[in-house]
């Protein structure tokens, strides 16, 4: 059977609706291929922004501020006699260590500044010393007096601002780098030598900072001052 011829007219008129179809279609398509590279161009700018935002700490994904117990930072003062055949000085190592009584494992010390003030001596050494030491605190023994201390890690800075005056800074952020400076404890040590017969005086000032920290973020969330005042009594012994 012949196939039956197409009603005259009805392919122009097919031709006119696919005109129109396509008149009408194709700017929607161009609009839509338009706003799908806005949309992603937008969620590109969204997801760096946000990245950004953590590693500057803008956007912080875990607590923003932590209390801290009572016993977070507590500090023991000691005077350590140096033997010595002098008979015009007297040596002394004076120690400060200060302990971490926060128990949450992710949040820790992470910066610390320790100042010494003493009324009189001379200063010979100072522990630890300026510069970026080991990525976890380390032991430092002293031999002439048959003790060990635990030094902080990190970059540390010393200075003597004015006379008698020893300051120390401790961070745990130094470049692309990051870890605590201490976890439970940590010493600093200042050796001085004063004239014979006379008795030394310590005063210190500690201020820690707690960071918290997670596999992607390390940012501050607490910190305390602490100060004490010690003074090596005509026993030996120390009053605080």
């Amino acid at each position: 059977m012949a196939a039956r011829p197409a009603p005259p007219g009805s392919r122009p008129r097919r031709e006119t609706i696919e005109t129109k179809r396509s008149t009408i279609l194709a700017p929607l398509a161009a609009r839509l291929r338009k706003d799908r590279r806005l949309v992603v161009l937008i969620a590109g700018v969204l997801i760096l922004g946000f990245i950004l935002g953590i590693v500057t700490d803008f956007i912080r994904l875990g607590p923003s501020e932590v209390a801290l117990p009572a016993n977070a930072l507590s500090i023991d003062s000691e005077f350590i006699r140096i033997p010595d055949g002098d008979s015009m000085w007297d040596y002394y190592y004076l120690v400060a260590t200060i302990s971490n009584g926060v128990t949450d494992p992710s949040v820790q010390p992470y910066e610390a500044v320790v100042t010494f003030q003493t009324n009189s001596g001379e200063t010979m050494g100072h522990y630890p010393s300026a510069g970026d030491h080991k990525a976890t605190p380390f032991i430092f023994t002293f031999p002439d007096v048959g003790r060990t201390f635990t030094l902080p890690a990190g970059s540390v800075g010393y200075s003597e601002p004015s006379s008698g005056m020893a300051k120390w800074t401790a961070r745990g952020e130094s470049d692309w780098e990051s870890r605590p400076i201490f976890r439970d404890q940590a010493s600093f040590v200042l050796e001085i030598r004063i004239v014979d017969g006379m008795k030394p005086s310590l005063s210190t000032v500690v201020t820690v900072a707690w960071y918290y920290h997670s596999a992607i973020q390390v940012y501050p969330v607490a910190s305390r001052t602490v100060e004490t005042s010690t003074m090596l009594m005509p026993s030996g012994r120390l009053s605080t």
